[in-house]
């Protein structure tokens, strides 16, 4: 069981070592502002989604330390600025390629083209008289792909 207090004096650890306030944590690790206030004040326990959170963006924390508060904030032997650096750097590359792999791109075209088929399918089968011509997917950064049915 976590104790709560415990937790939050930890997570307040964090914000001084890493040089953050709880608005700017909370948008480090992805996770709503009013969620880290609400478990740094104690009105809420923190979840394992929220822990889940916090390891990986910080991967330098230990699970043990954050949760049960053994061990040391670091828990490297190396130095966490290093180790930050290191990190950012590898996920900063591997950003780089999962970006550039047309295969992500081609998965999700099939999975668009399975699910055209389907809707066409199903479309036909309740509008026995009416056929779909096209469908247009638009795309958040202004492009857009058009599908035809066979």
């Amino acid at each position: 069981m976590i104790n709560t207090e415990e937790f939050t004096i930890r997570l307040e650890k964090i914000f001084n070592h890493y040089q953050l306030n709880a608005a700017g944590f909370a948008e480090k690790i992805g996770i709503g502002r009013s969620s880290v206030s609400h478990i740094v004040s104690g009105r809420n326990k923190p979840s394992l989604d929220f822990v889940m959170h916090v390891l990986e963006h910080f991967p330098e924390i230990s699970f043990d330390w954050l949760v049960y508060g053994k061990g040391k904030l670091g828990g490297l032997k190396e130095s966490s600025e290093n180790r930050i650096f290191e990190t950012k750097q590898i996920n900063e590359s591997n950003t780089k390629l999962s970006n550039s792999s047309p295969s992500l791109f081609d998965k999700e075209e099939n999975l668009i083209k399975k699910e055209t088929k389907q809707i066409v399918q199903s479309t036909e089968v309740q509008n026995h008289h009416k056929k779909i011509e096209t469908i247009t997917i638009f795309y958040n950064d202004g492009t857009f792909k058009s599908y035809c049915p066979e």
